[in-house]
């Protein structure tokens, strides 16, 4: 048990060596989409030093609701660690919630959120995680002043570094939803002018049933010797 013991020290200090901090202000931020200008490098929304509940911050992103941003972990990373909360620069009735979602699950949710509320604190394990979304929701009430902070937002990884994904809808190719034209008047009218021949209607009692033409159609009488088609 005593040679034991520091070999699981030192197994444990190797797995922290090798454990690498990325913070999310190193990832490619043009993919997240939010509902008001572009999110912002260590600075709000309004390009302000970060700021929640009187505190500021050096470090973290600043966004907008409704935002989104998608990130591939592919399963390297470990844990994601940030403080949250409203900008102190949204001078007004702001009011957002923060979600995390990993592979289709909630991991973490802040509740709903105001101005000058204490920043709240996020620590959620990533393990095997392959897919994750950072969310910014407006509180119900509409995306005016919901200035929205990351800070010191980063991830412990061990394997494949993150990436941010691109969640813009693919396009969808046009298509023609009007079906072809099928056989009809225009069509029967045509193959009887080809073998000149003309066609008749004849008008039919207006007591017809709901959505049939009043018009009947009859089929084209004998061929005229003087419309016959000729070959040259």
């Amino acid at each position: 048990m005593k040679m034991m013991f520091p070999v699981l020290l030192s197994a444990a200090a190797m797995a922290c060596q090798a454990a690498e901090i990325v913070p999310l202000t190193s990832l490619d931020l043009s993919n997240m989409r939010q509902g008001y200008g572009r999110p912002q490098i260590d600075r709000s929304i309004r390009q302000t030093p970060l700021s929640i509940g009187g505190r500021k911050f050096e470090h973290g992103v600043g966004s907008h609701a409704n935002s989104t941003l998608w990130i591939d972990l592919s399963g390297g990373s470990e844990r994601f660690l940030a403080s949250v909360g409203v900008d102190d620069a949204a001078g007004g009735p702001a009011s957002i919630t923060f979600k995390i979602v990993g592979d289709g699950k909630k991991l973490w949710e802040s509740g709903l959120m105001k101005p000058g509320q204490a920043p709240k604190q996020v620590d959620i394990d990533l393990k095997g995680v392959q897919k994750l979304v950072l969310l910014v929701g407006d509180g119900g009430d509409g995306i005016g002043y919901d200035h929205a902070d990351w800070v010191e937002a980063r991830f412990v990884v061990s394997g494949a570094q993150p990436k941010t994904m691109d969640s813009t809808p693919p396009k969808e190719e046009a298509v023609v939803l009007t079906p072809k034209p099928g056989p009809g008047p225009g069509s029967m009218a045509r193959a009887c002018m080809a073998a000149g021949r003309a066609i008749r209607f004849s008008f039919a009692s207006p007591r017809l049933a709901r959505g049939r033409s009043p018009f009947r159609r009859k089929a084209c009488p004998p061929a005229d010797p003087r419309f016959r088609h000729r070959d040259h």
